[in-house]
C-alpha cells in the first residue's frame, strides 16, 4: 500500500553518525543502524529500554541536546536512571538500508530482540507515536517482557489517519482508490489488512503497562489509555 506508506513515514538521514552503533541484520538482509549504550550504574537486576520512536523521529534524536534544565538529553536522563538502552532505527531511517515497509518492519522486531541477546525479562519496551505499534508488536511476540511504556500510543492507527483527511478534501477518493478500498468506511479494516491487529495484540499483554499523553495531544486520541486498559487480560 504505496500511499499509505507515503502518509505513515517520513524517513530522512542522519545529519551526524550515530556515536554508538549497534547493527541488526534482519531475515531479508536488510540492516538496521540502531544504537545502543550502557548505563554506568551497576545492578543485578538491570533493566535494557528497548526504544522505537515516532515516524516524524531518529534515534539519534534522543542523543541531541532537548533545552530542559538538568537534563542536557533523554539519552542522559534514561542512563541516569540505571537503564541501559537501545534506540531503534527504521528501514530508511537514519543510517538504515531499505525502505519503510509497515508489514516487514512488524517482523523486525523478531530480529532486533534476538541481536540484544538479552533474556524477556531483562527487557522494558518503549514507543513513543508510531512506534506504540512496534512496541505493541514486540510484546505480543515477547509475552515475558518486563514492562511497557507508551507515550502517545496509538490504538487504531487508520482513525488517526483518518483524522487528516477532512471529507471535503478533493483527493479523497483517489486515495482511497489507490489504497484499494472505496471510503472511508472500508479504509477502516486497513489495520487488520496491514498486520497491526493492536486491540487483539494488547488483549494478550502480560507485562506491566504504563500509558501516557501530552496534555494538549491532538494528533492521537488521548482515550486511548481508558481502551487499552479495558482490554488488558
Amino acid at each position: 500500500l504505496p500511499e499509505v506508506v507515503q502518509k505513515m513515514f517520513f524517513p530522512r538521514k542522519n545529519p551526524e553518525p550515530l556515536s554508538n552503533t549497534f547493527v541488526v541484520t534482519c531475515k531479508d538482509k536488510t540492516k538496521l543502524v540502531c544504537a545502543r549504550y550502557t548505563s554506568p550504574w551497576k545492578s543485578e537486576n538491570k533493566k535494557t529500554m528497548i526504544h522505537f520512536h515516532g515516524n516524524g523521529e531518529l534515534a539519534i534524536s534522543y542523543e541531541q541536546k532537548i533545552g530542559l534544565e538538568g537534563i542536557e538529553t533523554l539519552l542522559d536522563f534514561i542512563q541516569e536512571v540505571g537503564l541501559d538502552c537501545i534506540f531503534v532505527e527504521y528501514r530508511g531511517y537514519g543510517e538504515s538500508g531499505g525502505s519503510p515497509n509497515a508489514v516487514k518492519m512488524l517482523g523486525d522486531v523478531e530480529d532486533i530482540m534476538n541481536a540484544t541477546g538479552l533474556n524477556e525479562s531483562d527487557v522494558i519496551v518503549f514507543g513513543r507515536s508510531l512506534g506504540s505499534i512496534f512496541a505493541c508488536e514486540l510484546c505480543y511476540r515477547y509475552p515475558n517482557i518486563a514492562g511497557i511504556a507508551i507515550d502517545s500510543g496509538i490504538l487504531n492507527w487508520a482513525g488517526v489517519f483518518l483524522m487528516k483527511i477532512t471529507k471535503e478534501n478533493e483527493q479523497d477518493h483517489d486515495f482511497f482508490n489507490k489504497c484499494g478500498v472505496k471510503d472511508r468506511e472500508e479504509f477502516k479494516n486497513i489495520d487488520d489488512e496491514v498486520g497491526f491487529q493492536l486491540p487483539k495484540k494488547w488483549s494478550s499483554c502480560k507485562s506491566n503497562v504504563v500509558w501516557f499523553h501530552a496534555k494538549d495531544d491532538v494528533v492521537t486520541k488521548v482515550d486511548g489509555p481508558e481502551e487499552v486498559f479495558r482490554i488488558l487480560p
